[in-house]
């Protein structure tokens, strides 16, 4: 398995891709894998066992493999079409990493053994990585089925009637939707493996090069007492600094940011242990507050690579003797700016930028804290149902920075909303994403709607008069009042540029 680098049936010829065959060889006890391009998985141990493989007494493993983007609930996306639902099978298209595998159990004469974990597990990578959501554009019905009438898939086909038949027309060839999910899946899995959203042991180091390349690297200093305990309960027992060493050495993971935002110390002396502010302002160790809206030494990571301390918006700084405090200096020099940065590398000098936190987040006009929250760390999650992705401009359209923008020259009658805007995003089952977190959909080529990323209606758009340009004809106010960061909006472009460069490939010569 690990030679071969996992499991793989990326062979497969896209046009013989099709989960609901899958779904009927696997339900047929023909294997796990086929020539339908899916890879069998379950949620539950004992339907493994009850593979075919092992009949007769035939030695294997069965492996436990971490969810992924690229994995299809079946049941969820076949409905009622589904064969065996009780398997609860979870189809991989494409591929199973040999690194996505936390480990295997051998099965002998029917008998399940030991677990072993699998040493090349990426767990930086696969403990945060999850199943997509339901995908009935990937159902693969024949066109004539009628479960495309269902209520979950008629967003995604045209209904027309041949002769006595009723058949039904995807928007987007069969081919394209399953290259753009599976494209999607693999960014997405790649933006993990280059260090975003990293959680684990890191070095917070300043981003000063002081004395001859040997970087400071912020730490917690303590008080030994004569008796020989150590204590870490206030400013005057331990505080944090930036500890710069003799000789240049590797940076070492004595921090991890997180998931509640706070910086928690990961060495054995201060295990546990979290980064709090005192009342003078400075950075010292304490252990974890009991109050889970005590939000003192909650901190987010912004684009600018600070610190800033949430329910104050200071930022970490360090002043001449090492000791960290926080800052709201406007204005600061040069040096006392760039003490202000901080570069986060894990155990091997690799940058990596953490997760938001969900402390950090508010209620806004484009969604509650939680939604919010959520988008950052899966912009799909925000997705309409009639939606399969997000596209950060229209390439019959100008850009447009925000909702507001866009809406006033709709209200100018310009050409900001013409005919074909409602046919370009229904035909491709796309949401028209704004920086200020709204975005547009078109339920049907004659009818735009606009929505917040809770999915709440903020405006309506039709279209009276074909040829002509579409009409508000339904708006409330909107509020701006947050920006997607610019690291998920560059995300997101360039998953617009790669949708677009599939559809050119996949277009007629």
């Amino acid at each position: 398995m690990k030679k071969q680098g996992g499991f793989s049936a990326e062979g497969t010829r896209l046009q013989n891709i099709n989960l609901s065959t899958h779904n009927g060889d696997v339900a047929s006890g023909r294997g796990v894998t086929d020539g339908a391009g899916y890879l069998g998985a379950f949620r539950k141990l004992d339907t493994a066992t009850q593979s075919p493989q092992f009949a007769g007494g035939e030695k294997g493993y069965i492996y436990d493999v971490a969810p992924t983007p690229n994995m299809v609930d079946v049941a969820a996306t076949l409905g009622e079409r589904t064969r065996k639902p009780e398997d609860g099978e979870v189809a991989a298209l494409g591929r199973i990493d040999s690194t996505q595998i936390r480990g295997w159990r051998p099965v002998i004469d029917g008998k399940v053994g030991d677990f072993v974990a699998n040493p090349d597990y990426r767990w930086d990578v696969y403990d945060q990585t999850h199943i997509a959501s339901p995908q009935p554009q990937l159902s693969g019905f024949a066109a004539d089925d009628s479960a495309w009438g269902d209520a979950s898939r008629r967003p995604f086909v045209e209904k027309r009637e041949s002769g006595d038949k009723t058949v039904y027309a995807a928007h987007e060839d069969p081919n394209l939707a399953t290259a753009q999910f599976y494209a999607h899946a693999k960014e997405k899995i790649r933006s993990l493996e280059r260090g975003e959203s990293y959680l684990g042991p890191v070095a917070i180091r300043a981003k000063n090069d002081l004395l001859n390349g040997v970087f400071g690297t912020l730490g917690a200093g303590a008080v030994f007492r004569s008796d020989g305990s150590t204590s870490f309960t206030g400013p005057d027992d331990s505080y944090v600094g930036v500890i710069i060493p003799k000789q240049a050495k590797p940076d070492f993971g004595n921090l991890e940011l997180a998931p509640d935002g706070r910086l928690q110390f990961t060495g054995d002396m201060l295990k546990g242990e979290v980064v709090r502010v005192g009342s003078n302002g400075r950075l010292y160790v304490d252990r974890r507050p009991a109050d889970v809206n005590d939000q003192n030494g909650v901190f987010r990571y912004d684009n600018r690579s600070r610190l800033v301390h949430v329910p104050d918006g200071k930022w970490v700084t360090y002043g001449p003797d090492g000791h960290a405090y926080l800052t709201d200096d406007t204005k600061p020099s040069p040096f006392e700016a760039l003490k202000t940065e901080w570069g986060i590398v894990d155990s091997t000098g690799h940058a990596v930028s953490p997760p938001p936190s969900p402390s950090a987040f508010t209620n806004t006009d484009a969604g509650t804290a939680n939604t919010l929250y959520r988008f950052e760390r899966d912009s799909d999650s925000a997705l309409a149902p009639q939606a399969t992705h997000f596209v950060t401009e229209v390439p019959i359209l100008s850009r447009y920075d925000t909702l507001g923008s866009w809406l006033d020259r709709v209200n100018d009658k310009s050409s900001s909303a013409p005919d074909p805007l409602g046919k370009w995003l229904n035909e491709r089952n796309a949401a028209w994403l704004f920086p200020d977190g709204y975005y547009v959909v078109a339920p049907t080529p004659d009818r735009l709607e606009v929505r917040n990323l809770e999915g709440a209606s903020k405006a309506t758009l039709e279209l009276k008069t074909p040829g002509a340009p579409f009409v508000l004809t339904q708006s409330q106010a909107i509020h701006p009042d947050y920006k997607i960061p610019q690291s998920i909006w560059k995300r997101l472009a360039d998953y617009t540029q790669t949708r677009q460069r599939l559809s050119e490939l996949q277009a007629p010569a």
